[in-house]
């Protein structure tokens, strides 16, 4: 019979295949590891190209089986591979420790952003391929999880993570709510917390981010970027808005801020302190 080869299908490396007679044969996977090549010799010099016809046989006077074992080598990729050409795509296949790259510039309008990557630290790759640089636009999160800690387009970005040759472009996430009683808590735009050792190359972001009606405690961080000192390495390419909103109650909205306790350095760190009130405006109140 023929044995056919793993092969990528919509972003992911798809192991099974569906005969004729409606039997799926699934090629076997090491976990952790992606599917690479395939050979019929232990040098890897005759590769499998997509599908092997067995050349067995049987000696129909006595019923032997000729060539009856066919040894296939493969090769493997450490690390879940995907191929990202549509937003959808990266939506479907999220992986914490997923490996991706990117091949066109994604438009995640009507496409939902990962919650995964949102409340969870990200420890794979994310890159352009060939060196080019793409870009993840309109990439919205709305965060209303009462017992997250961390929280951003990443919520965290671990030190063994890599994003490189990306541009985060018109990207919005919209803290509207948070655990009044955590403490250590995290927010960004790009991500809650980077930790240090991570590597950040060539990434760019623009956006806003959105406060809603949450009520800080004094070990809250909330920074336009994402808190840690490896967010010097986000290039803030244009603008970040910073949009304050929330219900109101009376006269004031329901959060407090003190624009004289609102520091931002030249990396585009912010800290936010609840302190007062901010008076009724129309629409929304904004620091540019």
């Amino acid at each position: 019979d023929t044995i056919y080869l793993p092969s990528y299908v919509n972003g992911s490396m798809n192991y099974q295949h569906k005969y004729l007679n409606n039997e799926t044969y699934s090629f076997p996977k090491v976990e952790g590891y992606t599917f690479k090549k395939a050979y019929l010799d232990e040098n890897l010099t005759n590769e499998i190209d997509g599908s092997y016809e067995h050349t067995g046989s049987i000696n129909m006077e006595t019923g032997e089986a000729i060539n009856p074992i066919v040894n296939i080598y493969i090769t493997l990729d450490k690390g879940e591979y995907y191929y990202i050409s549509e937003a959808s795509q990266l939506s479907e296949h999220a992986n914490l420790n997923g490996i991706y790259i990117i091949e066109n510039d994604l438009d995640f309008t009507d496409i939902k952003w990962p919650t995964m990557f949102s409340l969870g630290t990200f420890k794979g790759k994310i890159y352009s391929k060939d060196n080019n640089t793409y870009k993840l636009s309109n990439i919205s999160v709305y965060h209303a999880n009462e017992s997250a800690k961390i929280g951003g387009i990443f919520g965290g970005i671990s030190k063994d993570a890599l994003i490189s040759n990306i541009e985060i472009e018109n990207a919005t996430f919209d803290l509207a709510d948070v655990g009044k009683r955590n403490r250590d808590v995290s927010f960004g735009l790009l991500a809650g917390l980077i930790e240090d050792e991570s590597s950040i190359e060539n990434v760019k972001l623009s956006g806003t981010l959105r406060i809603g009606s949450v009520t800080l405690r004094d070990s809250y961080s909330i920074n336009l970027v994402a808190s840690g000192d490896n967010n010097t390495n986000v290039i803030v390419d244009g603008t970040i808005h910073l949009v304050i909103y929330g219900s109101l109650q009376g006269d004031l909205y329901s959060y407090t801020i003190n624009p004289d306790e609102v520091t931002i350095d030249d990396s585009g760190y912010i800290t936010l302190v609840s302190v007062v009130s901010l008076k009724k405006a129309e629409g929304e109140y904004q620091i540019q």
